[in-house]
């Protein structure tokens, strides 16, 4: 919008709508509204409870453009043709409240069920449904709203015909959620992990103060409730009105899907997770928390830390004296457009995530950034995965003298003899073992998870129908890949004593240190390639 014009003000003084009680009354922003003009920039998507009210504020901005805003063009497209009829004839409301408090009559060019345009100064509104192909028509659009974007059927074909009309100033996707996967879960990520030029903006039904009940009624708060008050700060009365809802929807799977509380609870409405969802809320609310530093690593002897914002590096515990460290690393190929590498540093002894590399990076400059990272941590194990591209790293680490790499050891049937091997391969044995294993760690809420990201991920791994685990569409799980072999680390590798020897684990068995293998290691090259 125009940020030397109070769009605000012009439409509390000039708009009306209809209210609950089917009255009509001035146009006074509720609290989502106000919250969400505050922060909106030019590239916006809401994510949203019911009824929040922020089409009807969409709306308002894109009607004030219309009637003072010469030749600025507006499109809304809603997901089916009744929402579009309803959207427009909001407009239409507006547009009449406006002649009503002036007293001035808007003189209109055209005014069809689907188009309006402002004689006095080229202004157009247009309004189309999902699956149209005039939308798109206009060569220079000003602001595109896509309301309820989760539920169209092409979603990518429209958006990409619509918002390359032209350069619009302004695109905000608003919607309720419509399970995880496709193309809107894939841009919320995106907006929501600040890797596109899209802002996230979420409003949970607890940002509605509407949705209380009657400070009359009294209930009795079950644990789950409880443990829902402390955490969200939540009224009784909130709760009160949310236990209603759900039995008017009969299914508090229902009410999470229409009425979530966070990101995470509107998309998994669907789907087979593969981690314990509450335990992940509860780690998102209790556990993340902003990074200490965001930077990378320069030097190697040592390796000292940079302040970088657009750094791959972020830090929330830096390495502490006495304590032992834990690394997994997940290879990618680098590309800007495919995964990310990425690598976990848990400390040993508290079971806490202390920093997280993730980005897109050579694989060559993967290796050298492990490096200086497992160095900066205190000589950390490093376990990379050796699967595909990863015995790259596992090499570059190798040249590099890297002082702490994981190795197994592979029982080759030829010889009938162990292999050593360095690096951590995931297939079908090693998989279900490490999703086991993390999983019960997040369902006991033992493992201390700081980055948010890493739980958006946590959150989107499922099981597919034929039972594999992985990112559902629209996601990445480079996070999760990186956290399963780190936490298989924590698992594996013995805590060392103050003294600096090692103390005996439950299962001996769990791990092999490095100690363990033969002086003829070295001599073994060939091993490293098979």
């Amino acid at each position: 919008m125009n940020e030397t014009f109070d769009y605000r003000l012009f439409i509390q003084d000039h708009f009306a709508i209809v209210d609950k009680n089917e009255k009509v009354v001035p146009f006074v922003f509720n609290s989502v509204q106000s919250r969400l003009y505050d922060n909106l920039k030019s590239r916006d998507i809401v994510l949203k409870a019911r009824q929040e009210g922020a089409s009807s504020l969409i709306l308002a901005l894109f009607t004030v453009d219309f009637l003072l805003n010469p030749n600025t063009k507006s499109v809304c497209i809603a997901h089916d043709k009744d929402s579009t009829i309803k959207l427009f004839d909001r407009v239409k409301f507006y547009i009449k409240a406006f002649e009503d408090k002036t007293g001035e009559k808007v003189p209109l060019q055209y005014n069809t069920r689907s188009e309006l345009v402002n004689e006095l100064n080229g202004a157009t509104f247009y309004v189309g449904t999902a699956g149209s192909q005039s939308f798109g028509r206009s060569a220079t659009l000003t602001n595109i709203h896509f309301s309820e974007f989760a539920f169209y059927n092409n979603p990518e074909e429209i958006y990409l015909s619509a918002s390359q009309a032209g350069t619009p100033k302004h695109i905000i996707i608003e919607t309720t959620a419509n399970g995880i996967g496709g193309f809107f879960y894939k841009l919320w990520n995106d907006a929501y992990g600040e890797r596109s030029n899209f802002h996230a903006h979420f409003f949970g039904w607890n940002d509605n103060p509407e949705y209380t009940a009657p400070k009359d009624i009294a209930i009795q708060l079950t644990t789950d409730e409880q443990n829902m008050k402390t955490r969200f700060t939540l009224t009784n009365g909130q709760l009160a009105w949310r236990r209603m809802k759900i039995a008017e929807l009969t299914s508090e799977i229902k009410f999470r899907q229409e009425y979530p509380i966070t990101p995470e609870e509107a998309f998994i409405s669907s789907g087979n997770p593969v981690f314990n969802v509450d335990a992940l809320t509860f780690m998102k609310t209790k556990m993340c928390k902003p990074p200490l530093a965001i930077g990378g690593l320069v030097g190697y002897k040592p390796p000292a830390f940079e302040k970088n914002q657009e750094g791959y590096l972020k830090i929330w515990a830096m390495p502490k004296e006495g304590d032992q460290y834990v690394i997994g690393a997940d290879v990618a190929e680098g590309k800007i457009t495919g995964d990310y590498s990425c690598a976990h540093v848990l400390n040993r002894k508290t079971y806490e995530q202390v920093a997280v590399f993730h980005g897109h990076i050579d694989v060559d400059l993967f290796a050298k950034e492990l490096y200086k990272l497992g160095m900066f941590y205190k000589q950390a194990m490093i376990a990379p995965e050796r699967n595909s591209i990863g015995i790259a790293v596992v090499l570059g680490l190798r040249e590099l003298d890297y002082p702490r790499m994981w190795i197994r050891e592979k029982e080759v049937m030829v010889q009938d003899k162990l292999t050593p091997e360095l690096g951590w391969v995931t297939d079908s044995k090693t998989k279900p073992i490490s999703i086991a294993n993390l999983g019960k760690a997040i369902r006991e809420k033992v493992i201390i998870i700081r980055d948010e990201h890493t739980i958006q991920e946590l959150y989107a791994y499922q099981y597919d129908a034929a039972g594999h685990a992985a990112g559902v569409t629209g996601s990445h799980d480079d996070r999760v890949s990186a956290l399963l072999i780190t936490n298989e680390m924590y698992n594996r590798v013995p805590l060392e004593s103050a003294s600096g020897n090692e103390i005996a684990r439950e299962d001996p068995n769990m791990y092999s240190p490095q100690s363990e293998i033969s002086d003829t290691f070295q001599d073994m090259s060939s091993n490293y390639l098979d």
